[in-house]
Order: structure tokens, then C-alpha cells, then sequence
């Protein structure tokens, strides 16, 4: 599917492996903020039509453009979504292959952990797919002011 984030159309092909019971997603060019939302919105959307709560995204084809605020906003967009679509956002298992994990990611990590989701971003595909196939449910450490 080609969707439009950041004034230019962006390949992305989401579908739900019944086989394996996760949603997959691959992106090609640039992740923006709006194309990540693009494909939450038809993960969620898949999610809800398959009862399925496991999420792959493989980014590793990607250039990251996201921000540190886009980020941070992640968590509470998913909040929303999951309200829209019926899914308790918190039971979602969302796996994030990337070909370099930055600081943005282990903090997107933080923020997603703090908002009661399991998000986990790793370096490469079939390391996130073992994740979500696993039974871990690894939170990442909180992290608090003192």
C-alpha cells in the first residue's frame, strides 16, 4: 500500500500472518510520524478484524524520521486508537525491527512502558518476531526523577 507522510507516497505493506498470528508490517523510505500512524491505524484495524495482538514492524528498510516529540506522542496516540477500534492497548505486543536501535527508540521503550504498553524495539527482524512469539512480556525499567 503506498500512503502519504511527509508530502510524499511511502511503499508499506501490512498484513496479518495467520500462520505465525502477528500482524506484519514492512515500510520501505521514509518513516515519518505520519506514516508510522498510517500503520498503527491498519494494525489496529487488522488487529480488531483478527483478534490478534501480537504487531511487527520492520523498519529496517526505512529511513527513521522520526522526532524525539513524535516519539513521546506515540504512546498517547495508541491510547486513542485503541479506544477507536476497540482494542485494550495494553494487551497489544508491539515488536520493532530497526537497522540501527538509537536512544529515540529505548526511549520510545520508556514512555510506552509508563503508559501501561509492551513495546520493544530491536535490530533486526527475525529477533523481534522470536520476541513476539515468545512468551516474555518484558517491561523496559521505568525511569523516575529522584
Amino acid at each position: 500500500m503506498l500512503s502519504k507522510g511527509g508530502g510524499q507516497l511511502m511503499p508499506h505493506k501490512t498484513t496479518f500472518d495467520d500462520t505465525a498470528g502477528i500482524i506484519m508490517t514492512h515500510i520501505d523510505g521514509i518513516a515519518d510520524a505520519a506514516e508510522i500512524r498510517s500503520v498503527l491505524k491498519e494494525s489496529a484495524e487488522l488487529s480488531a478484524a483478527n483478534k490478534c495482538n501480537r504487531w511487527l514492524l520492520d523498519l529496517t528498510g526505512a529511513k527513521d524520521a522520526m522526532t524525539t516529540l513524535d516519539f513521546f506522542e506515540l504512546p498517547k496516540f495508541m491510547d486513542g486508537l485503541g479506544k477507536t477500534v476497540g482494542i485494550p492497548v495494553h494487551r497489544i505486543k508491539i515488536a520493532v525491527a530497526a537497522a540501527v536501535r538509537t536512544n529515540e527508540h529505548l526511549f520510545a521503550e520508556m514512555v510506552s512502558a509508563n503508559r501501561g504498553q509492551n513495546i520493544r524495539v530491536f535490530n533486526n527482524a527475525p529477533a523481534a518476531q522470536a520476541w513476539l512469539l515468545s512468551k516474555e512480556e518484558k517491561k523496559v525499567p521505568v525511569q523516575r526523577s529522584r
